[in-house]
């Protein structure tokens, strides 16, 4: 029966990944299991955004066809995978009495929060959900021809979170999810914490001696004839700067000016757009780090030597995570590029017989 459906209706199979600041949207039309067409949008998460937009958006391919799927890819902050299916092994790794979970290949199972799952369904209202995948299984099978293989590092790299798996021989031996935003709110806590705490410290003053009755002296170094004296060389640069202008045309100081500007604006967005990718770079690889070491020191772990690490990135790195992996952890990196709502899409196929 269900081939005579797909055969005889277009199917329409609506993906959809969410982030911190947008929501991508891919919809796939499948007819005799070719794709007959597609398309592809993205929402901006900013305060103009309403989710009567993104309904809006996937009701016409609801209305084409009365076979369509919708699925999500699952953003959980409470999420993981262990390398087991059996619950009583299951729970020298983690209680799941809160969440809701799934056996992979009678191998391994991927659990998320109860409460995360239902908030994630109801954000769709009336539409549904038909599929939430874990990143876990995105992952795996995305590097489907690389997991039977030796023990190595499989990554899925997001602009807020890690999927971090190793997997040998089809088999999950470790897994790990980090939720970025809630890392950086507990660095940014931590940071606040210890620059106060600095900045204490490198006053000199006891906070505990200040009373009312004391009283903090200006610097006596500082007086009004060094103020003027500043101010008379700002005067001189002042007037050499307008002699040279008036060599020129007001038309033309204008343009130089204006020219001068926009390069200016372009070399700043340039660096500060290099100093977030390196800096990204260096965080995606500490946590990485931390992640793998926790793997090698942990004995619940079969533990091995890692060689080779596998990485999807949907966040275009720089240069330097790849370098990081290679000098820092002597691993062989390789990274592909990922379009996570194109994945989701081959993982609904794929349960639906139409690959």
């Amino acid at each position: 029966m269900q081939k005579f459906i797909f055969f005889m209706y277009d199917i329409a199979i609506i993906n959809i990944v969410q982030t911190n600041e947008t929501i991508r949207v891919y919809i796939e039309i499948l007819n005799k299991k070719k794709i007959k067409g597609g398309v592809e949008k993205t929402f901006l998460l900013n305060d103009s955004y309403d989710n009567k937009l993104l309904k809006e958006f996937i009701e016409p391919y609801i209305a084409d066809t009365p076979y369509y799927y919708i699925a999500l890819l699952d953003r959980s902050s409470e999420q993981g995978a262990i390398p087991t299916c059996d619950k009583q092994q299951a729970r020298l790794y983690k209680d799941l009495s809160d969440y809701q979970y799934l056996c992979i290949d009678s191998k391994w199972l991927c659990y998320s929060l109860k409460a995360d799952i239902a908030a994630q369904q109801k954000s769709l209202g009336e539409i549904g959900v038909d599929f939430i995948f874990s990143p876990f299984v995105l992952l795996r099978n995305f590097f489907a021809d690389k997991v039977q293989n030796e023990a190595s590092l499989y990554v899925f790299l997001q602009e807020d979170s890690i999927t971090i798996a190793i997997f040998k021989e089809g088999s999950l031996m470790f897994g790990d999810y980090i939720d970025l935003t809630l890392q950086q709110e507990e660095e940014s806590l931590d940071f606040q914490s210890e620059s106060i705490e600095e900045e204490v410290q490198e006053s000199g003053f006891d906070l505990e001696s200040i009373d009312e009755g004391n009283v903090i002296d200006l610097d006596d170094d500082l007086s009004l004839n060094s103020i003027e004296e500043m101010d008379s060389l700002d005067d001189l640069e002042d007037l050499d700067s307008l002699d040279d202008l008036d060599e020129l045309s007001p038309e033309d100081q204008l343009e130089n000016n204006l020219e001068e500007i926009e390069n200016e604006e372009e070399e700043l967005e340039e660096e500060s757009e290099s100093v977030e990718k390196s800096s990204r770079d260096f965080i995606f690889f500490s946590l990485i780090q931390d992640s793998l070491t926790h793997f090698y020191k942990e004995p619940r772990y079969n533990s091995e030597f890692i060689q080779n690490a596998f990485i999807a990135d949907s966040t275009k790195t720089g240069k330097d995570f790849k370098r990081y992996l290679e000098e820092e952890l002597f691993l062989s990196a390789y990274v592909r590029n990922i379009e996570p709502e194109l994945e989701v899409c081959q993982l609904v196929k794929g349960e639906l017989g139409l690959l």
